[in-house]
């Protein structure tokens, strides 16, 4: 449940036979790198995990084969991984140029756009999952939070839903379900604590890989006390469609991204 990792993760990563793939990462803003467990780290692209690491096996884990279609997997070169990388992201982008989610593009985007102190929300991770077992007399299906955010104006950790589009705002998975989900985790002592814990975790995990700036944590105090908040994060397609999602959840807590803007600064 935590988001830490190992002592043989940690070491991989910063003086072993991981180091350049981290290099990679830091000198690439297309790509993520997220911790799912101790002993996991995943390289996304677009949300599509273009690179598994583990503490323990000797070959990391490759874009999956549905991606590649007819042509033959790459061997991978771990000295040298962005020969790698630049292949998979284009195996990536022919795939969802034929099977394209608008929404994908627009919550990676959010993310490389919101990922410095310069702004008020400051994003550190994407498709946050608390364990469903804990969370009792909930809605069955399983809760994702788009985005984990910090408001370094207000102090507080924010999870963020995006839609795009009206058609997206309705039914299951719709506006009104996501503040549902939200109200049902946010009831749970366990999901604040964790939700609190996982926050301070990622931030010490991506200072001390050299993928966010020391001085961060300055910005940071008393994460165990900070309010926990909900958002939605609506990409209108025209100012008609932003004025009939206000006039049809007047009371959601929303911000508002022209998804035809250059930067998607929340």
């Amino acid at each position: 449940m935590a988001r830490t990792i190992n002592k043989s993760m940690e070491s991989r990563l910063l003086s072993g036979m991981y180091l350049n793939i981290l290099n990679a990462v830091k000198n690439d803003t297309t790509l993520n790198l997220e911790v799912r467990t101790s002993s996991q780290v995943i390289i996304y692209y677009k949300k599509s995990k273009i690179l598994t690491l583990f503490s323990r096996r000797k070959n990391p884990e490759l874009l999956s084969e549905g991606y590649w279609k007819n042509d033959t997997i790459p061997e991978f070169d771990i000295d040298k991984p962005n020969g790698y990388f630049q292949l998979a992201k284009t195996k990536v982008d022919d795939y969802k140029s034929i099977k394209a989610n608008e929404e994908f593009r627009i919550q990676q985007k959010i993310s490389v756009d919101n990922a410095c102190r310069e702004n008020r929300y400051w994003v550190i991770d994407m498709e946050y999952q608390f364990a469903q077992n804990i969370i009792k007399n909930r809605i069955k299906n399983t809760t994702r939070f788009d985005l984990v955010s910090i408001d370094l104006k207000h102090r507080k950790i924010v999870l963020m839903e995006l839609k795009q589009g009206l058609d997206s705002s309705i039914g299951d998975s719709g506006v009104d379900d996501h503040i549902r989900r939200y109200e049902e985790h946010i009831a749970h002592p366990e999901f604040r604590t964790w939700l609190r814990y996982d926050v301070k975790s990622i931030i010490d995990i991506k200072v001390k890989l050299g993928l966010y700036n020391s001085e961060i944590q300055t910005y940071i105090n008393n994460i165990d006390e900070m309010e926990i908040d909900f958002l939605v994060v609506f990409a209108y397609h025209n100012n008609a469609e932003k004025q009939q999602y206000s006039l049809s959840y007047p009371n959601a807590k929303t911000i508002f991204i022209n998804r035809n803007s250059d930067k998607y600064i929340l």
